[in-house]
């Protein structure tokens, strides 16, 4: 069961950090309005026209990335499940990492090393 608390409640402060570990990297909570995207929308073809390409690829992202806890490696078949190209995945990711979205450690002969940066305002 997840309990979302509103801002402004006195537990939403009280319960900041309980579920990280020392030292684990965390997007900070929206403070507005915002919906949830299950990964099996992303996974769905028929919502190509809804999520084109970069945003599918950015919306998974944050979901294999447990928002922003730790980095995943990004394999061509985990692209192909989102209706991208090997090609495809190496130019959103690019696109993603140049906007400040992502960080990628790349290694020869391996897959990309994904990580979500934090948002600025």
């Amino acid at each position: 069961m997840t309990v979302v608390l509103d801002p402004d409640d006195p537990l939403h402060e009280a319960s900041a950090g309980l579920d990280q570990r020392p030292g684990e990297r965390r997007i900070p909570p929206s403070e507005g309005p915002f919906t949830k995207v299950e990964r099996s929308e992303i996974l769905t073809r028929r919502m190509d026209r809804v999520f084109p390409p970069l945003t599918r690829l950015y919306l998974y992202v944050r979901i294999r990335t447990g928002g922003g806890r730790y980095p995943f490696s990004l394999t061509n078949n985990a692209a192909l499940d989102i209706g991208l190209s090997r090609w495809q995945k190496y130019k959103l990711l690019r696109q993603l990492e140049d906007a400040g979205f992502v960080e990628v450690t790349r290694v020869s002969g391996e897959a990309p090393k994904v990580s979500l940066c934090p948002l600025t305002r």
